[in-house]
């Protein structure tokens, strides 16, 4: 049995989107306890690099130089720049096929990218020697790349799509749900990898409530609700909002707090990791999830924000229909959907309640997430069906 896997991604190592690498050496790190011999290949400025994990670590096993950076593209970036990109695409796949004919890789998980005639040609030349398995890390995913992209970019990407499942043995779709949906697809939702975490010291309540917003910061996190609802609260406990991130909504908020006279109750401390995080965590009294996801159609609730919050032991409030969190009151609460300003008072409540009870919840917000979020118990369907299931038996079945 061929349990070598190579999990492809054209993330940057050296990004600011914390939340999405953690997610990627996560998994692999879950695929390598779950019995395959697992390798990771991402961007690294102008390399890309190809990692052995050996032992939950990541060594260095070869790389390829390209010579310039590949640069984030946006919706109206010029012709220029995305036929740069192309040329730098082209050499990776290349490089990445030779390499993965060379070491006779059993199984190749793709993280989705945009899509082109150039990567449909990749994934029918890989799909001959290995098992090809494609995520999306949002399912249905046209909601959000409508919000991201031009109508005409849309409908190339999904008249592509149509091709992308000749040449894939199965399509992982971070949804609401899990399950297999139809042959060929699997519904799962986000996982954490449990063990990276630290669960956060035990916090008291004095006179001040800590909120914590987390994550690359969009419109449809909905903190501009949590900033309104700062401004109307006028109860007596101080209400502090900190915002750990980066990304463009960060400027809107910005302009927000300064038109609404909350300097003094929100604070921005730009993309943490490490023991800052570690701090802000210990600090903090009730997460702040995802608050409007309706914005981008809200069929995926399964924000990476709400996973960590749990694994971590810090209770918190969202507006998903998130199904991982059910019965786990007074530590996660469902605030109202829509625009409308929280209602910051029902937050110090919750407050109250759970830090002047018995239980402060950490010990129950993490032993849920190691039962039953942890990317082991997420990933292993996938691999099950990567070492079980004949390559090419789902694609036939498609034919």
């Amino acid at each position: 049995m061929n349990n070598s896997l190579l999990y492809f991604t054209i993330l940057n190592e050296e990004s600011k989107s914390l939340g999405f690498l953690k997610k990627v050496r996560s998994q692999c790190k879950a695929f390598e306890k779950l019995g395959h011999s697992v390798f990771l290949g991402i961007l690294r400025n102008t390399e890309y690099v190809i990692y052995r994990v050996v032992n939950l670590g990541f060594e260095r096993e070869t790389s390829f130089h390209f010579g310039s950076i590949m640069e984030s593209i946006k919706s109206k970036a010029s012709i220029i720049k995305r036929i740069k990109n192309q040329l730098v695409l082209s050499k990776i796949m290349r490089f990445t096929q030779e390499w993965c004919r060379k070491k006779e890789i059993g199984a190749v998980y793709i993280r989705r990218f945009a899509l082109s005639h150039l990567v449909i040609r990749f994934l029918r030349t890989l799909s001959h020697q290995s098992k090809i398995i494609w995520e999306y890390p949002t399912y249905p995913w046209i909601s959000e790349y409508r919000h991201s992209h031009s109508l005409f970019r849309s409908i190339v990407e999904r008249s592509l799509a149509s091709l992308l499942e000749r040449h894939i043995d199965l399509i992982v779709g971070v949804s609401g749900i899990s399950g297999f949906e139809r042959e060929g697809l699997f519904l799962t939702t986000n996982g954490v990898g449990v063990d990276e975490l630290p669960m956060r010291k035990r916090t008291y309540l004095h006179r001040t409530v800590e909120l914590l917003g987390l994550g690359k910061i969009t419109s449809y996190h909905g903190y501009d609700r949590i900033i309104k609802g700062i401004a109307d609260y006028n109860g007596e406990y101080k209400v502090v909002f900190n915002i750990a991130g980066d990304g463009n909504e960060i400027v809107n908020l910005r302009k927000l707090v300064h038109s609404l006279n909350v300097d003094e109750s929100v604070k921005f401390h730009g993309v943490v990791d490490g023991k800052k995080l570690d701090d802000l965590f210990d600090k903090s009294h009730i997460g702040i999830g995802s608050l409007a996801l309706h914005k981008i159609g809200g069929q995926y609730p399964s924000p990476l924000k709400h996973r960590e919050f749990c694994a971590r032991g810090l209770p918190f409030v969202h507006a998903t229909d998130d199904p991982d969190f059910a019965g786990l009151e007074p530590f996660v609460k469902k605030v109202e959907f829509g625009e409308d300003p929280i209602d910051i008072q029902k937050l110090v409540t919750m407050a109250i309640e759970i830090y002047n009870g018995p239980e402060d919840g950490r010990r129950v917000l993490r032993d849920h997430a190691a039962r039953t979020l942890d990317w082991v118990v997420k990933m292993k369907p996938i691999s099950d069906f990567i070492l079980s299931t004949p390559h090419g038996t789902v694609k036939s079945i498609r034919d």
